[in-house]
């Protein structure tokens, strides 16, 4: 939610995303802004701190907004090693496809 506008990803996350046969090596950064949180179906945010930030911003999108792992924040793993990313990066894939298996049911 605080992030600049046009960085590219971290190293670390490129090469975290790679393993898992992604490529975020064109992703940049982007802000959000009023007009993203109002045309978003949902938001999805790491932490109760950046839910409580997307909400100051935009009240409306309450509910809409969603922790992602609603049992734990998901550290930003930023300025750490490879392990941390990993950690993260398995945090939110399970938290996400929890999220659509409660959606759209099982995969």
């Amino acid at each position: 939610v605080h992030a600049g506008d046009g960085a590219p990803a971290s190293e670390e996350a490129v090469w975290e995303m790679r393993r898992q046969g992604l490529d975020l090596s064109q992703h940049r950064t982007q802000p959000l802004t009023v007009d993203l949180a109002q045309d978003a179906d949902v938001i999805f945010t790491m932490t109760d701190r950046h839910r409580d930030w997307v909400v100051a911003l935009l009240p409306r999108a309450a509910d809409k907004t969603f922790r992602l792992d609603p049992q734990a924040d998901v550290a930003d793993p930023v300025g750490q090693d490879a392990t941390m990313y990993r950690h993260a990066a398995r945090q939110i894939r399970q938290a996400i496809e929890k999220h659509i298996d409660e959606r759209y049911g099982s995969r």
